[in-house]
């Protein structure tokens, strides 16, 4: 899921960009980018399910995909440490699984001897989602949030 912006119709803006060096370039853009997924980034914390708390602390991140003096992508999405925020946000169909290598101790019965099950049962669950809607409710304000620091950036370069 992608939302892009792109400058049309500000020939200002667009003449004033190619004169920047490619370094200043890269720098607003990065910038532009930065600014664009905030508002995205704290919907999707506050969507985020707080069974635990912890994915809608710490779970949804931003971070820089592409970074070019031309072009900058920023990814919001799960901390790989939180994988199970994907399984939150599209939810789980009713499964089984082949069980792991076999566990000693006291079984699921109670009895001694391991857990000599082969398979486990997974009921499943809605998905909840966040991330999409949080994308859908705070484009507008990620297309300004773009506009405005990438307009700002031009502008205090060219000023120097």
């Amino acid at each position: 899921m992608k939302i892009s912006t792109s400058i049309e119709g500000l020939d200002i803006l667009r003449r004033r960009m190619g004169e920047l060096t490619r370094r200043v370039q890269g720098q607003a853009l990065a910038k532009a980018a930065r600014a664009g997924a905030e508002p995205i980034l704290e919907r999707a914390r506050e969507l985020a399910p707080r069974e635990s708390g912890a994915l809608a602390t710490r779970g949804v991140v931003a971070r820089d995909m592409v970074r070019k003096y031309t072009y900058a992508e920023r990814g919001i999405g799960h901390h790989p440490d939180y994988f199970y925020g994907t399984f939150q946000e599209l939810g789980v169909e009713p499964h089984t699984r082949r069980a792991g290598k076999r566990v000693w101790g006291v079984n699921v019965t109670g009895r001694r001897g391991g857990d000599a099950r082969s398979w486990y049962t997974h009921p499943g669950h809605k998905a909840q989602p966040h991330l999409r809607p949080a994308a859908d409710e705070a484009a507008d304000a990620a297309v300004r949030a773009v506009h405005k620091v990438l307009y700002e950036a031009v502008m205090e370069a060219v000023r120097k």
